[in-house]
């Protein structure tokens, strides 16, 4: 082994760069209190990160099984350092 002197030794620090991840969700509720249902699943998600965006809410027909209450619908736009699995 051979021992090199201190002025020639080279030290690398590696610094880990956390990067944020964006996640685009689709929100619906047809149960309940459909407005506090989609307001409890945003605030759900700001305990995961930053929501940077919120869409409009839009009341929608079912598609298929009509039978069925309509959708309250957003969208939402979510920073986070969670990994995208």
């Amino acid at each position: 082994m051979v021992s090199l002197p201190c002025c020639t030794q080279k030290v690398t620090k590696v610094i880990a760069k956390r990067v944020a991840n964006t996640a685009c969700l689709s929100l619906g509720s047809n149960l309940g209190d459909r407005l506090a249902n989609l307001n409890c699943a945003i605030d759900g998600l700001r305990k995961l990160g930053s929501v940077s965006a919120i869409s409009g809410i839009y009341e929608a027909e079912p598609v298929e099984m009509t039978n069925q209450p309509w959708f309250l619908n957003c969208a939402v736009k979510l920073e986070t350092y969670l990994p995208p699995e």
